[in-house]
């Protein structure tokens, strides 16, 4: 499953995504994109982001560590 459902946001999953990469004074032959995998807890979900909670402090809830990946680059997400 690419994009994962709105019935996930609270739970924790693993997204593999594609992520644009800039490359100067490089061979062609070098320039990719890189795959990567990020978990935590679904946050947030509409139609152009997703946003994961990777850490949380405990003194505020709103206040951690978070990613927002583009649903266009994600290639795979699973609940865990």
């Amino acid at each position: 499953m690419k994009k994962p459902p709105k019935t996930w946001i609270g739970e924790r999953i693993s997204v593999r995504w594609l992520d644009p990469c800039g490359f100067v004074n490089q061979e062609l032959a070098d320039v990719d994109v890189a795959e990567c995998v990020s978990e935590g807890t679904l946050i947030s979900l509409d139609d152009k982001k997703l946003i994961l909670r990777t850490a949380v402090y405990p003194k505020d809830k709103t206040f951690g560590d978070w990613t927002a990946i583009t649903l266009g680059a994600i290639v795979k997400s699973t609940r865990l």
